[in-house]
């Protein structure tokens, strides 16, 4: 953005009516909704009668008694304009430049019968009862004291343009939304820094809630508060009921993605730790229209009750540390709805707090939409997930069969989004069930505004939006019949602005005590090696800082070794080699090592493998899969989920061979390897699922070392390694073994290879003992060349992609163990 302190410099125009002037620097927006909008705020309210009640003084205080808000109950005539808006027949609504007394607004509205009905002293506004709206607004319009005077108009419901799917919910289908903002990335970095995170609270002003929900962490409920009915005395019904009581509890789901504490069998929301609360503000009232057979406007609210809520916010943010506002509603913006609704949200934003308001359903332009249109606020997309031909998931905009997210390539009208479709959250009885909408990416953004504001709590609005669209992940829309190809969409992403707030370097180099031979990344970094000779893991949180240590105690003589580690959802699995021989200076033997850990630090199981060694591992659906060597020979070992030993297979046994890497297929296992025998060469081998060998092959390479295979999201296989003549391998290889390309580098050698999210190639070894990465492309074009020198002596011996398309590398710098953390672009 060209200047994150105009929060967007956005402005309605043409608002169905009339045309209004609120530009900021020149920047003149457009924002005319369509039909529906995603969810409405429907805020229909009572008077505060109770205030004459004797009994009243025994009562405790509401905080809205202090605001000094009020406004009387409708039941009169309800209209549509020429656009199908809907508006009160009999009342109006008026502000005020400055304060006035409610004789002068009688005065003003004499001539129509002007009974005042409402009124909001902040900003020193009114509703007024009139026998004729629309001779009542053009004779007072023009009037010097009055700064704007319009129709009270509802807020219109897009329910119909929303997706709910109850019954029974996979988990499976619903928590994409969690993986594609990395959000346990995020909190985990949160949970393991130093921070101590400051209370907040998020105000959803929402249809209904469902007050029994437990892992909702609402705030106090002596601040709740029914503006759809309006009574001082009670809070809103633990779950709202009407003819559609589900709807009306939309509150509840919308609430579940900001800030949900322990969503049992859900993932939790974005704003999950610390102190986060959720204060629940209900618009929609029970007793508007109580008879299902003369329903007229589901889920509706008028703009002036709309307008008090957020006056409420105002009022009790500073009691709450209330630092976000979620609005997963709108209207048409018609009549001179957003020049009275601008100032609260200038009031809103000059105290710091945020507006974060969802753009809508309707595949209308997000240009012409309110309150995500007016000035200071976040405005908030969606995009769904969709595979391809592949099977891969491709990120587009949220799309229904009929309705799809309202778009623009406008940064200013739509300046983040998050996921909005298939997504896990609460019903109304609070149940699983899938929902699809706006409604549900605008909480997932409130969620980490507040995250960012309980790290530091001086961060100003432009800042969280800086820091929001600064470190999301742009999604590019090129198959989108409204949007130009190649139009870029701002997808948050949570671990990268949580590292940005922290501060936390996302590129670095360091060493350590000890050597690590394979790093994984599992809410931080997970790196395997030795340490003072023994079988070692580290972990370490995103800026290479460590945060705990293992060691396996041996009393051999310091040739044990970790040799490589894999994550699987929190449980860290490393195989390695522990020395077996009595003599200090001649001819070791090994057992193969398996240690299963928490991401605490906490061993789960450690077993020895007699009579192996162990280079490498990968999980199946019923265990792990080891390859090695044993007796001179290749091993293939598999154990079960619990280190138990199922079976071995010696290849090739006697022959000086040894088992460097392995891959699964979908029926087999392919293992690489090299054999000493007259010369030097490489070797792949494939095996049934039981290890028995099924071929074996050099690729015409007779003089090489293969050091490493990674399985390739196309089906087939790349090998690293090395030629005889001191050059580096990158072989392409078919299921069946025949390569696709061989590539070589002059002067180094390869020792690990990996593929990227991107569908690139990333290697590691050694040029000119200095550090070598390389990245290619899928055809084996290298995209860049990158060496790492740290000292007399550097190796490079393992290699890791990371979630933002980076990487990381484990090798050794002299006498030391090193870790390189690189961008994209292989820098440092």
């Amino acid at each position: 953005m060209s200047n994150p302190d105009s929060m967007g410099m956005k402005i309605s125009k043409y608002l169905g009516r009339k045309v209004l002037n609120y530009s900021k620097k020149g920047a003149a927006k457009l924002r005319d909704f369509s039909k529906y909008l995603f969810l409405s705020t429907a805020l229909a309210v009572a008077p505060i009668a109770a205030c004459s009640d004797p009994n009243r003084q025994e009562q405790p205080r509401h905080p809205i008694e202090d605001t000094g808000l009020w406004a009387e109950p409708y039941s009169g005539q309800v209209l549509q304009d020429e656009n199908g808006s809907y508006y009160m027949a009999e009342r109006l609504i008026m502000s005020f430049h400055d304060p006035v007394s409610h004789e002068e607004v009688l005065d003003l509205t004499k001539n129509f019968n002007g009974r005042i009905t409402g009124e909001i002293p902040q900003l020193n506004s009114f509703e007024v009862e009139v026998i004729d709206v629309d001779s009542a607004i053009h004779a007072i319009a023009g009037h010097s004291k009055v700064r704007t005077v319009t129709r009270n108009y509802y807020f219109e419901s897009s329910w119909d343009n929303e997706e709910y799917t109850t019954g029974e919910v996979g988990l499976d289908n619903g928590l994409w939304w969690s993986e594609k903002i990395d959000l346990i990335g995020g909190l985990n970095l949160l949970k393991n820094s130093d921070i101590s995170l400051q209370p907040s609270t998020i105000a959803v002003i929402d249809v209904g809630f469902n007050l029994e929900n437990s892992d909702i962490p609402y705030a106090d409920s002596s601040y709740h508060f029914d503006f759809g009915d309006w009574d001082v005395s009670l809070a809103p019904p633990s779950i709202i009921q009407g003819f559609s009581a589900g709807k009306y509890a939309h509150g509840t789901a919308v609430a579940a993605f900001a800030a949900a504490s322990n969503n049992g069998e859900l993932t939790n929301g974005v704003a999950a730790i610390g102190s986060t609360k959720i204060l629940p503000l209900k618009f929609f009232s029970d007793n508007l229209y109580t008879d299902p057979s003369s329903y007229l406007l589901p889920l509706m609210g008028d703009n002036f009750r709309v307008i008090s809520a957020l006056v409420y916010v105002s009022t009790v943010a500073e009691e709450l540390n209330l630092t976000t506002v979620n609005l997963s509603l709108g209207t048409d913006p018609v009549s001179d709805i957003s020049s009275f609704s601008q100032p609260v949200i200038s009031l809103l934003t000059s105290k710091g707090i945020a507006v974060v308001a969802a753009v809508g359903n309707d595949n209308a332009d997000a240009c012409k939409v309110i309150p995500a249109a007016l000035e200071g606020v976040i405005s908030v997309g969606g995009t769904r997930l969709e595979q391809n031909a592949l099977g891969e998931g491709i990120e587009k905009r949220y799309l229904t069969e009929n309705q799809a997210s309202n778009h623009s390539t406008d940064e200013d009208c739509l300046e983040l989004t998050a996921p909005a479709q298939d997504l896990l959250s609460f019903s109304y009885n609070g149940t699983p069930w899938l929902v699809g909408g706006t409604s549900y990416a605008a909480p997932q953004v409130a969620g980490l505004a507040v995250l960012l504001r309980s790290v530091n709590p001086d961060l100003t609005n432009a800042e969280v939006l800086q820091l929001l669209r600064n470190n999301a992940d742009d999604i590019v829309l090129n198959d989108d019949p409204d949007l130009p190809q190649g139009t870029i969409w701002k997808r948050i992403s949570a671990r990268r602005t949580i590292e940005a707030v922290l501060g936390v370097q996302t590129t670095w180099s360091k060493t350590y005590e000890a050597n690590f031979y394979s790093t994984v990344q599992s809410n931080g970094f997970i790196a395997a090696g030795s340490k003072n000779g023994r079988f070692h893991i580290s972990k370490l949180d995103n800026s290479g800082n460590i945060l705990w240590e293992h060691t396996l105690e041996s009393s051999t003589h310091g040739r044990d070794s970790a040799k490589n580690i894999i994550s699987l959802g929190g449980e860290l699995i490393a195989v390695g080699n522990v020395e077996q021989s009595t003599s200090p200076s001649c001819c070791p033997s090994y057992d193969a090592q398996m240690m299963s850990l928490d991401d605490s630090g906490e061993v789960l199981f450690s077993k020895t493998l007699p009579s192996a060694t162990a280079s490498a591992i990968q999980r199946v659906s019923d265990g792990f899969i080891i390859a090695g060597s044993s007796d001179g020979g290749i091993l293939l070992l598999k154990t079960d989920l619990n280190g138990e030993e199922l079976w071995r297979s010696e290849i090739y046994a006697g022959l000086n061979t040894f088992g460097q890497g392995v891959a699964v297929s979908d029926h087999e296992f392919l293992v690489s390897g090299v054999s000493q025998t007259d010369s030097r060469h490489n070797m792949l081998i494939r095996t049934d699922l039981d290890g028995d060998p099924l071929w074996d092959g050099d690729f015409g390479q007779t003089t090489s070392d293969i050091f490493a295979i990674t399985a390739l999201q196309d089906g087939n296989f790349v090998l690293a390694g090395a030629n005889s003549y001191g050059n580096g391998l990158l072989i392409k290889i078919n299921s069946a073994g025949s390569p696709i390309w061989t590539k070589t580098f002059d002067d180094c050698s390869f020792r690990s290879v990996v593929e990227a999210a991107s569908g690139t190639i990333l290697a590691v070894g050694t040029k000119n003992e200095d550090i070598l990465v390389v990245r290619t492309d899928a055809d084996g074009t290298t995209i860049w060349e990158k060496t790492f020198d740290g000292g007399s002596s550097d190796y490079g011996y393992s290699i890791t992609a990371t979630t933002d398309n980076g990487s990381i590398i484990s090798g050794s710098s002299d006498d030391s163990g090193r870790l390189i953390r690189l961008n994209e672009e292989g820098e440092i």
